[in-house]
């Protein structure tokens, strides 16, 4: 009945794709599967060749699937090994690699905030086969979900926002070796300072509530 799908999460997944700067769009593919499946996000690992990660609800793990031919056409998502706790993942391309910042726990629970941790930070180089680094971007324990960001090449940092269900964070990941130093708060930089306002417009988020930098080696290495 009504293609399978839950009438109390009726999620599906799918791509708009626009080939006149987003005046109009089209929809392709219409991915289904055992659960509810929704908060996607999409990597083009190699030219023309998407890789799309998808919360699935109530199961202990997120879903994929595959398109070849720039999204026009899609594969049948398909269950993977990667945990989740029923939350949002992010993914990003950065040169070779392709990056997911996610919660890489189990839970099968609606939004379960205390399964929401740690927020880590995983390398694959083969569209998310495998994984050749896994970087945990806080301490166990600590809930920071929801994940946001974007690849700065200029500057080789990822700039990440996430949130604990109460509070908004903003956090600078960079891409190689650092020196370790005390970190510095956000809001002693003027240029993440800007970023706030860009990433946090709305005037109920305290600017005060920003995350410090995480000094780590070799991220993207």
């Amino acid at each position: 009945l009504n293609g399978g799908i839950d009438p109390c999460w009726p999620f599906r997944c799918g791509a708009l794709i626009s080939d006149d700067e987003g005046k109009t769009f089209d929809l392709r593919g219409y991915l289904t599967a055992d659960a509810p499946l929704w908060e996607n996000n999409v990597c083009e690992y190699a030219p023309g060749r998407l890789v799309m990660l998808m919360r699935a609800e109530n199961t202990p793990a997120a879903c994929i699937d595959l398109s070849d031919d720039a999204g026009l056409t899609w594969s049948t998502a398909q269950p993977t090994d990667i945990p989740n706790p029923a939350s949002k993942i992010t993914l990003l391309k950065i040169e070779n690699k392709t990056i997911l910042i996610h919660n890489p726990t189990v839970s099968t629970a609606f939004c379960d905030w205390s399964k929401r941790t740690p927020l880590s930070l995983w390398v694959s180089l083969d569209a998310t086969r495998t994984w050749s680094k896994k970087v945990d971007l806080c301490e166990t324990g600590e809930s920071f979900f929801y994940p946001h960001g974007f690849w700065d090449p200029a500057v080789r940092q990822i700039y990440l926002a996430c949130e604990n269900g109460q509070e908004h964070y903003l956090m600078k990941i960079p891409g190689e070796v650092q020196t370790k130093r005390t970190p510095t708060p956000f809001e002693t930089s003027q240029e993440v300072s800007s970023l706030k306002k860009e990433i946090h417009p709305r005037p109920d988020i305290d600017e005060r509530l920003v995350r410090p930098f995480r000094e780590m080696e070799d991220v993207l290495s």
